[in-house]
């Protein structure tokens, strides 16, 4: 291997979703001629974009979470379209323990996503714990439901990913109004205590 192709490789960005999540396709006329992918995979690589611009680790295949003692991983990943991208991680030990980790980027998510402004990281109380534990149950991650319609010009993009002894959990929804999903997010921004104009 040449010493080019090596740097390529420890170069390339990491692999922050299964490769099978794309796959899936959706007809949105009766006849076939018009198909979707169920999950975008242009929505997707601007996920993976802001999450490695905040140095975010993909959660989908750490199996060995159980060999460091985590329970259940959140991330919630908040791309608006005039506003700064934000992702907020939770990770929650089996000792009873949990963290969250928050990185906010100076750009906006519709357009340019600029480079890490703020981060925060602080141990949540029991209280804490328990709503989350609560709150990122399985209504918290709705299916995914194709674009058949044109994309959302102002709003946000809400991505929920989970991880615990069930696998691997993903929901991404256009600027949510209401409902689990949304309640988890809203909640999480709470606990960073960043002021955000949520939509």
């Amino acid at each position: 291997m040449s010493a080019f192709i090596a740097l390529l490789i420890a170069a390339s960005p990491p692999a922050y979703f299964p490769e099978d999540l794309g796959k899936p396709i959706y007809r949105c006329s009766a006849d076939g001629d018009w198909v979707v992918p169920l999950v975008d995979t242009g929505i997707l690589a601007a996920y993976a974009n802001v999450m490695e611009i905040a140095n975010e680790l993909p959660i989908f295949r750490d199996r060995s979470s159980e060999q460091k003692g985590m329970a259940r991983t959140v991330r919630f990943t908040w791309l608006r379209t005039f506003h700064a991208p934000v992702v907020i991680r939770i990770e929650i030990g089996k000792n009873g323990k949990a963290q969250i980790f928050a990185t906010r980027l100076s750009g906006q998510g519709g357009y340019i996503y600029g480079s890490i402004a703020d981060q925060l990281s602080k141990t949540l109380s029991r209280n804490e714990i328990k709503k989350i534990m609560a709150l990122s149950g399985p209504n918290a991650f709705p299916p995914a439901h194709p674009h058949c319609g044109p994309p959302g010009m102002d709003g946000a993009r809400w991505l929920l990913e989970g991880m615990d002894d069930a696998g691997y959990h993903f929901s991404e929804q256009w600027s949510p109004r209401n409902g689990d999903m949304r309640d988890l997010g809203v909640y999480m921004l709470e606990l960073v205590g960043w002021t955000e104009d949520i939509y």
